[in-house]
């Protein structure tokens, strides 16, 4: 009997197929319109910030390091997969970028070191989220900016992917004797409880962010685009207030650790 892999061997696993994972950025499925839009707004976020040292933890492929590069800010990566890390140096090879291969638990920079801390789509996949929060808080310098982005739980989407969407698949394969490939667990945060342990470790939530509006459920915005492009069109002028947690399948929390 084979041994189970770690929760980390797991998330590390699922994110290994880095030239996949990027070319993802330059297609139309509901994958791509996702990283685009947060990539979007990340930028955006940082373009209003003086210069300094960035660290995109769990930078993937180096997509958005690519688009950083050439500013006169200091960059720097780190992912927990050293195939994300060889595609990252490939798309910053021109660029002084820093890249390592480490864990969000153990991260391998100094205290109060980095004026921009970036979180984009990890801490969900922490058992112990509140390790991850310390090390962010603790790399951070006072009155740095910290950019987390998670899954939005609340979404209509994402409760149908997760109560539903999933649970079928895997029973269709058992059903058809087919082994299910073991998938990393989540802890989703809503915006309110993720704040609540960012302040724990001196992290205030500026600004809360929802992004990628799509109310028409998988597997059918990938098999019927057309459709789901017309559906989100028609919910995207309601899609703000207390509706919005609803429509949107995640969110960008934006902070400041306390001077």
């Amino acid at each position: 009997m084979k041994a189970a892999l770690s929760h980390t061997e797991l998330v590390r696993r699922s994110f290994s197929a880095a030239r996949e994972y990027a070319l993802l950025y330059d297609t139309h499925t509901p994958q791509g319109r996702f990283f685009n839009e947060r990539l979007q707004l990340v930028l955006q976020s940082i373009a209003s910030l003086p210069s300094g040292k960035i660290v995109d933890i769990g930078c993937g492929p180096g997509v958005l390091l690519s688009r950083l590069a050439g500013g006169s800010s200091e960059l720097y990566g780190l992912d927990l997969s050293p195939d994300m890390i060889a595609e990252a140096r490939k798309r910053t090879a021109d660029c002084a970028v820093h890249l390592v291969v480490g864990q969000l638990e153990k991260l391998p920079y100094h205290d109060m070191s980095l004026d921009v801390v970036l979180g984009l789509g990890i801490l969900e996949y922490l058992p112990d989220q509140n390790i991850g929060v310390l090390e962010i808080a603790r790399i951070a310098k006072p009155n740095a900016t910290v950019i987390l982005s998670m899954v939005n739980k609340a979404s209509l989407y994402r409760a149908w992917e997760r109560f539903l969407c999933k649970p079928w698949k895997t029973f269709k394969s058992r059903m058809r004797h087919r082994s299910v490939s073991p998938e990393p667990s989540m802890l989703l945060q809503s915006p309110k409880s993720l704040a609540r342990l960012m302040k724990v470790h001196h992290l205030d939530s500026v600004e809360v962010v929802y992004y990628d509006l799509n109310v028409c459920v998988a597997p059918f915005d990938s098999r019927y685009p057309k459709l789901a492009l017309v559906l989100n069109r028609w919910i995207r002028p309601y899609s703000t207030g207390s509706l919005s947690p609803a429509v949107h399948t995640a969110f960008l929390m934006k902070a400041r650790k306390a001077a």
